[in-house]
């Protein structure tokens, strides 16, 4: 079902066809499987979606994923961060949709970031490449603030400035927005979070997310409207690995894996 509607959308119009991931939902989709139930939740965490978070970073980790959105396409991650900055290159394959025609298309994000105090700033560049049906090349840049204490409070705004990979197919503006409350009372600790995004849209859309970790392992749960998602990580040595699971009311299930390294 999910590939004849996609057969729809490409045969319809080519162009239309990056909007099958949104012209920067590709990106949403990355990180990992460690971000994967988070969602906008995580523009409130440090070492997530937000580039001003990342001036909090300590240590090089490396990261590679793989997982199926919606049972209908195929994910495939890899970023590396440290101290102040992260790049993350990911693609979307949804395979052969009918005889001849395939969807594919490709993402590379770098940001960088610092902090004054408990405040962050950080900046964000993204590189879109629609490989097929037909080929383009777009960009954008973002801007993130982060304030980490007691609460976190964080805000990405999307696509401030852009280059579209198709005329008329324009980076949709957005301001993302999360509010996290991390605890601890050992040898529990855990995040719970509040997100919004698609904020200047007016089709703004909620996530609630939260975790717990005792030792080398931690569970995650998240809610978003249609979807419940759940995930976890175990930690041994330099190694972590991290799953996730997306249950849509209506359409099929999401997968992520990943496998990370991490160097102190």
């Amino acid at each position: 079902m999910i590939g004849l509607v996609l057969g729809v959308v490409v045969l319809g119009a080519f162009p239309v066809a990056a909007q099958f991931v949104g012209t920067g939902i590709l990106f949403d989709l990355g990180g990992g499987a460690g971000g994967f139930v988070w969602g906008p939740c995580a523009v409130a965490c440090v070492g997530w979606a937000n580039p001003a978070g990342l001036g909090w970073n300590s240590g090089i980790e490396l990261c590679s994923g793989t997982g199926t959105q919606l049972g209908a396409a195929q994910v495939l991650t890899i970023d590396a961060s440290g101290p102040g900055w992260r790049v993350e290159a990911l693609a979307l394959d949804a395979g052969e949709i009918v005889p001849g025609l395939r969807y594919r298309v490709e993402g590379l994000a770098a940001g960088g970031g610092l902090t004054l105090g408990n405040f962050g700033l950080g900046v964000q560049a993204r590189v879109l490449r629609p490989v097929a049906p037909v080929k383009g090349l777009g960009w954008s840049l973002d801007l993130g603030l982060l304030w980490s204490g007691p609460l976190a409070l964080g805000l990405v705004s999307k696509s401030v400035i852009s280059s579209p990979c198709f005329p008329g197919e324009d980076w949709p503006r957005d301001l993302a927005l999360g509010l996290a409350w991390p605890w601890t009372a050992d040898p529990w600790s855990g995040v719970l979070a509040f997100g919004l995004q698609d904020v200047l849209a007016g089709t703004w859309t909620w996530a609630v997310a939260g975790e717990v970790a005792v030792g080398p392992v931690a569970l995650r749960v998240g809610l978003r409207p249609d979807t419940l998602l759940v995930g976890g990580s175990v930690t041994w040595a330099l190694f972590r690995l991290d799953w996730g699971y997306g249950l849509h009311s209506i359409l099929p299930p999401s997968f992520r894996v990943s496998l990370a390294v991490r160097f102190e």
